[in-house]
């Protein structure tokens, strides 16, 4: 192989390498609303019922696996009853997409816990939507179809 030839290889390669690394690289607001997301989990198992509304809107709605859904005033009443106790929250992966205001997260999870006092382990993919109101992210609605 020719120095020419050897010199395009290596300069080919690291652009391949450049290009690839600039398209993993996460901006900062994918950053902070994976960190969100996170810590909301954390905050399910936990049940960090102040931390939880601070981040919920009013109007918020989550679509269970199972067709059950749960308003904002729901999902607070079932977590105070006992009626869901998260005792596990495991992502496995998640990106993030932006749109202007809002920031659309799509993960895979292993989740467990139990309604009504029966158990429940899943794993299930979701979909968390993130909006901006009064200058702060805010989770507006999650929605999960559980994984074969």
């Amino acid at each position: 192989m020719n120095r020419t030839t050897k010199g395009f290889l290596l300069t080919f390669v690291a652009l391949i390498v450049c290009y690839q690394s600039a398209l993993s690289q996460r901006n900062p607001t994918e950053t902070l609303i994976l960190k969100i997301s996170s810590q909301k989990s954390d905050w399910m198992v936990k049940q960090k019922i102040d931390s939880l509304k601070a981040l919920m809107d009013d109007q918020f709605l989550f679509i269970h696996s199972n067709g059950w859904t749960q308003s904002a005033k729901d999902f607070f009443d079932d977590f105070a009853s006992g009626k869901l106790v998260y005792t596990h929250i495991e992502p496995m992966e998640a990106s993030v997409r932006i749109f202007n205001e809002t920031a659309v997260l799509t993960g895979k999870g292993n989740f467990s816990g139990t309604v009504e006092g029966k158990p429940f382990k899943l794993p299930l993919i979701y979909t968390e939507v993130y909006v901006v109101k009064n200058q702060r992210w805010i989770w507006v609605s999650r929605q999960s179809t559980r994984l074969p």
